[in-house]
């Protein structure tokens, strides 16, 4: 017999007093024995041999002697054999036999360890053989070998017969056990089949008696309820159920349904914590051994009831809704069997119109839609796969003749064979959606040709700097398409390269989330760039897109740097400006004490000498401060309107001999240039230097100098900030010489700049040009490359006005008589001037300020015949002063004495009362011609008035 109860020996009998028997047998009869089971374990052991435990089985060469024996046993066992004996290599006889229980063979029982012969010198040398052979201890070995029994062989054979019927015996023993455990193993195979079933409701499930108690309940029960099994199997029904069944329907009632007959009713039942709730019961007798029980199953249908009221409610919410619920036949016209009351709301047609037939739902549908929402439909239906689809989106006409965009949501209704017999589903009112939409994209074509009107580069990048919109700006720099642009890294794109910008903004904004910007070169396109960054965050303040804008800022850097450098260039006119005055007042007292000492010491003599060597430093060091002045723009040259192509050719006349004949003069000077404001000796420094300049270049080998004169007209974005467009004269000078590097570039027009040895250069001539330059209000640029030489371009703007015709003044009048008051806030120039003044006969009054002098001229003004004022001095300056006395005495003269040179034009000088002005240091001979001039001017014009 077979089946699926597992067992082994140990289950099916008592091994423990088998072994008792088996110990008692080897002690009154000497039979050892021993019980193995298949897997090798001794179940019982009774007298095994020592030889064997502690020697044979214990070496492994010895050992595997051992197993020879243990396999042919068990070989000859399986084939049948009631028992079988077999001799071991070691001289050891074993004998075995089968325990068998119901067919399957469970383990064996073996006797021997045994001789079958006596032991004898030639038995006693075969060990001594094995004991050297394995390595034992012969004495030992031997002394084992003695405890073996002595066992003639039919003495064996009985002693195996009897071990044999023994285990027979304990096979029938075995198989009277296997078939108990089989009973029981049906039996509790019974229970839990039962048990299962109950488990495995889906259902709670309660088994009654006639007295309405509790006898069964299942696992589901017990969680439905809220109670322990043991707590439902110690009470009745009327416990927990407080519906018509547990307390208005006796138990006893049951009885009269047929046995398989059932009713079903719902009823309330309380839970463990009190609450009730509602439960659909199905009840009926079921036979359970030979007394009366009752099956009830109960199903918690709260999940129902809630489901019928949101199924009510969502009836009610439908209504109060846009959405309608339809459901119509498949049936020309789709005639209407159900739709939800609002919809009058949405169509203007009641419910009642379309449930009576008056009104198909193809009759509402636009009729430029009509024929694609069927054609819908029908492919929808063909399709047997298909159960739910949404149309796209169509119009309604109203009973009011308007138009509603709807989503229609539909659900196919088949019968048995698979055709579509009715659609149902919801009808949505869309159309402030659609509006929307349509609202969404004129403001994406409005957002997109504003973003493309903007004029700087701005790039919609992900977190990864991947480039996903561009505006055209971007296209037109780059000359890519969009689509080229898109999924490029933002600096592939800028700088060609596979890293990041050093300082890249973008990296900065996704770091931390916040706006930055910064300044990029874009080395193959040559321009830089502004560069700025912010985030797009989400909702939860993640970072999901930057906007990266990048203003080409290559013009506004270059007007940057212009303005810089003009800024630098005004800084340092104006310390060299402000160095000058004071240096002109020094010079002044040295200048003039000096040549007041040399009129008083013989003409010729040593003295003589050494005053007039004074005088010639003095005079140097004057002409270096006018080259200051003329670079800060504050010289005494006065401007005129000129035509400057006779001055460059005059300069170049001077200028050519001086040149190495290694170098040739190319000139190419247009007629007819037009008329600029400035200066003839200005120009000519200009032209002098700069070629000087691009001589000293060539100086070691053969080159050109091209000097060029043209007239050209300069857009507004050409020219330097401050200045104005129009027409200009053109003056550039080039050389083929070595070039400068953009390093020395940067510094040539500074004062003292130099890149020639020492001596062999001031570093003043090109600062000279640039002062001279923007005196004229024009404006210098330079072009250098090295190795390529130097290009020099100078523009002077175009006046339309013919030159002024100086005036011819008397000579100078005597005026010995005349008083004069000198104002000055220097003493040493204020005893100079008066002891110039003195000696020439006039009669001197001193000011320490323009303050006293005012006070002086207030109290008499018609004691002066002449003024003489310096013009930087504190509280009043002496152009005040000069306006203070013209409104006090309007005749009276006034001299005006700068370190800082034409600060005024004649006519301005004129309108504020300055007759004029003379350029510290004012050597004595000059200040008295200046005065007799100015002296002679007012007398002749109080004889005329």
């Amino acid at each position: 017999m077979t089946d699926n109860v597992s067992y082994t020996l140990p289950d099916l009998v008592d091994l423990g007093s088998f072994q008792a028997l088996l110990d008692s047998l080897h002690d009154t009869a000497g039979i050892p024995s021993a019980v193995i089971d298949l897997d090798g374990n001794f179940l019982t052991a009774t007298g095994w041999q020592r030889i064997c435990l502690d020697f044979h089985r214990r070496h492994p060469q010895a050992c595997r002697s051992c197993i020879e024996s243990d396999t042919y046993l068990r070989h000859e066992l399986t084939q049948g054999a009631r028992h079988a004996i077999y001799r071991c290599p070691h001289g050891l006889v074993d004998g075995s036999s089968p325990i068998v229980v119901d067919g399957r063979h469970l383990a064996n029982m073996f006797t021997g360890q045994v001789l079958c012969e006596p032991v004898d010198d030639r038995v006693r040398e075969r060990f001594r053989s094995q004991a050297r052979r394995y390595g034992f201890d012969e004495q030992a070995y031997l002394e084992a070998l003695a405890e073996v029994p002595v066992v003639p062989e039919a003495e064996f054979r009985r002693r195996l017969d009897l071990l044999t019927s023994m285990a027979e015996m304990l096979a029938r023993e075995g198989l009277t056990n296997l078939n108990l455990l089989r009973q029981r193993k049906l039996l509790e195979k019974s229970e839990k089949r039962f048990r299962s079933l109950l488990e495995q409701a889906m259902d709670a499930i309660l088994v009654l008696d006639g007295e309405g108690r509790l006898r069964e309940v299942n696992r589901q029960a017990c969680g439905m309820l809220g109670y322990s099994r043991e707590e439902l199997l110690r009470m009745r029904i009327a416990d927990i159920d407080f519906g018509p069944v547990g307390r208005a329907l006796p138990v006893g009632k049951l009885a009269a349904i047929p046995l398989g007959g059932r009713i079903t009713m719902e009823s309330l039942q309380r839970h463990r914590n009190g609450t009730l709730f509602p439960v659909e019961i199905s009840m009926g007798p079921v036979s359970i051994g030979d007394e009366p029980a009752f099956l009830w199953m109960v199903r918690d249908i709260s999940g129902r009831k809630q489901a019928e009221e949101s199924l009510r409610e969502a009836y009610e919410i439908i209504n109060a809704s846009p959405v309608v619920a339809f459901r119509w036949q498949n049936s020309p016209g789709w005639p209407v069997e159900f739709v939800s009351a609002n919809v009058e709301n949405l169509f203007g047609y009641s419910a009642a119109d379309f449930l009576d037939g008056r009104i198909r739902y193809t009759d509402v549908i636009a009729g430029e839609d009509l024929a694609r929402v069927c054609e819908e439909v029908e492919k929808y239906s063909a399709d047997p796969g298909c159960v739910n689809f949404e149309h796209e989106p169509y119009r309604i006409t109203c009973r009011d003749g308007g138009t509603r965009w709807v989503s229609d949501h539909t659900h196919i209704r088949r019968d048995a064979d698979g055709r579509a017999t009715h659609y149902q589903g919801l009808i949505e009112d869309i159309t402030e959606r659609i509006e929307a939409r349509h609202a969404l994209v004129t403001a994406e074509r409005e957002w997109r040709k504003i973003f493309d009107a903007i004029s700087d580069i701005v790039t919609i990048q992900d977190r990864d700097m991947r480039i996903i919109r561009v505006n055209s700006a971007a296209g037109e720099l780059f000359g890519m398409t969009p689509e080229e642009m898109r999924s490029r890294k933002c600096y592939q794109l800028f700088r060609g390269s596979d890293e990041p910008c050093p300082g890249c903004p973008a990296l900065e904004t996704i770091h931390d989330r916040r706006d930055h910007w910064g300044t990029i070169e874009h080395e193959t396109l040559g321009r830089i760039f502004q560069v700025s960054s912010a985030p797009i965050l989400d909702e939860q303040g993640e970072m999901q897109y930057l906007v990266h804008i990048a203003k080409d800022i290559t013009e506004k850097k270059k007007l940057e740097d212009k303005l810089f450098h003009a800024g630098k260039m005004e800084a340092i006119g104006t310390l060299a400006g402000g160095i000058a005055h004071d240096f002109n007042n020094i010079l002044a007292a040295i200048l003039g004490f000096t040549q007041l000492t040399m009129m008083q010491v013989e003409p010729g003599s040593r003295p003589a000498g050494y005053l007039q060597q004074i005088v010639d430093a003095s005079n140097r060091a004057r002409d270096l401060v006018r080259q200051i002045l003329t670079f800060s723009s504050r010289g005494d040259s006065v401007r005129f309107p000129l035509s400057i192509g006779p001055v460059v050719g005059e300069s170049l006349k001077l200028l050519r001999a001086s040149l190495p004949t290694t170098i040739e003069l190319d000139v190419r000077v247009a007629p007819d240039c037009g008329m600029v404001l400035a200066n003839p000796t200005a120009v000519q420094q200009v032209v002098v230097n700069l070629c000087t300049n691009a001589a000293q270049a060539m100086e070691e080998e053969q080159g050109i100098i091209r000097v060029g004169l043209c007239r050209r007209h300069l857009a507004e974005d050409e020219v330097d900030p401050g200045r104005s467009g129009g027409a200009h004269v053109e003056l550039t000078i080039s050389d083929t010489g070595q070039g400068m590097e953009p390093e020395v570039l940067a510094h040539i027009f500074e004062p003292y700049f130099t890149t020639r040895e020492q001596g062999k250069g001031s570093g003043m001539g090109l600062a000279l040009v640039h002062g001279i330059v923007q005196g004229c209000d024009g404006m210098i640029r330079v072009e250098s490359t090295p190795g390529e030489g130097t290009t020099f371009r100078v523009y002077f703007p175009v006046v339309e006005k013919a030159p002024a015709e100086e005036d011819d003044h008397a000579a100078a009048a005597d005026g010995s008589s005349a008083h004069i008051l000198i104002v000055d806030d220097e003493p040493p120039l204020v005893e100079l001037q008066r002891r110039i003044l003195e000696q020439l006969g006039y009669t001197v009054t001193e000011a320490a300020s323009g303050t006293k002098a005012l006070e002086l001229l207030r109290r008499d003004p018609a004691r002066y015949d002449l003024v003489i004022t310096d013009q930087t001095m504190p509280q009043l300056t002496g152009m005040q002063l000069a306006r203070a006395v013209r409104d006090l005495r309007a005749d009276l003269p006034l001299i005006l004495c700068t370190g800082y040179g034409d600060i005024l034009s004649e006519e301005d000088a004129g309108r504020q009362g300055i007759w004029k002005i003379l350029t510290k240091p004012v050597e004595s001979a000059y200040l008295a011609a200046q005065v007799r001039e100015v002296l002679a001017r007012a007398a002749k014009q109080r004889s005329r008035d």
